[in-house]
Order: structure tokens, then sequence, then C-alpha cells
């Protein structure tokens, strides 16, 4: 749990936190380590895959959508979006 409290920037208690969530819902599995059984191991389950595939479909055809762009079709879209974090964070 240290790497990815470390990684998320989180507590070790909460990264456990996290973890139990995505055990229970049937996304990540543990495994312990044969060696030292202190040493716990995490999987993405095939349910888990499914939906990062799925992400992962819907990124790149955003991406794909972005080179469709011009250059000043992208400035504007990033002055767009600066905006819309300025306004979402007050």
């Amino acid at each position: 749990m240290k790497d990815i409290s470390t990684m998320l920037g989180i507590r070790d208690a909460s990264a456990t936190s996290l973890v139990d969530g995505l055990v229970k819902a049937g996304y990540v599995q543990r495994k312990h380590d044969k060696k030292d059984r202190r040493e716990v191991n995490l999987s993405v389950t095939k349910k888990a895959d499914l939906i990062i595939d799925a992400a992962w479909k819907n990124n790149v055809a955003g991406f794909l959508a972005l080179e469709s762009l011009t250059n000043q079709e992208l400035i504007d879209l990033e002055k767009i979006l600066i905006k819309l974090k300025k306004y979402s964070h007050e």
C-alpha cells in the first residue's frame, strides 16, 4: 500500500480503504507474495479490463478528433478549457 499511497499522494490508510473498495467491487484482486506474505500484489480483474478498454477507446476517439482541429481551433479550445477550469474552482 505504501507504493500506492506515495503515487497518489494520500495516506496509507486511505490507500488501503481505496483498494478495499476496488476489491469489494470486483475491479482488483490481492495476491500475497509466496516468499514474503507481508508483500501484497494487486492485479486488475477482467471486469476492470472491460472498463479500462472502453475508456481507452473513448480517449483515442477524442485524440483523433483533436487531430482534425486547426492550430487556431486548438488555441481557442485551450482558452476555453482554462476558463472552465478557473470557474470550476471558484
